[in-house]
């Protein structure tokens, strides 16, 4: 590691966005993966509202940086340049 970058926890330098939509049953939405090891943010799936079980959906966008919770130990984080997803 450079000793030009300090070592600081992530919430120092980064805010988490509580940014969300409700789901419209009659509305498309792009969901996006984070595939692991770093290889970036990937188009899962297109899917109508009504396919979708939760109320809300957070919000994903250009230049944010977003990591999955489920495999973060597993390098699936990443700052995300193009947006295959909510249309940016």
């Amino acid at each position: 590691m450079s000793s030009t970058w300090p070592l600081v926890a992530l919430g120092e330098v980064l805010r988490k966005s509580e940014e969300s939509v409700p789901i419209d049953p009659n509305a498309t939405y792009r969901e996006v993966t984070i595939k692991l090891w770093g290889k970036g943010v990937i188009l899962r799936r297109e899917a109508s509202g009504s396919e979708i079980a939760a109320p809300r959906r957070s919000v994903v966008g250009a230049g944010q940086f977003i990591l999955s919770r489920i495999d973060a130990s597993n390098g699936a984080l990443r700052q995300h340049h193009d947006c295959p997803g909510q249309g940016n």
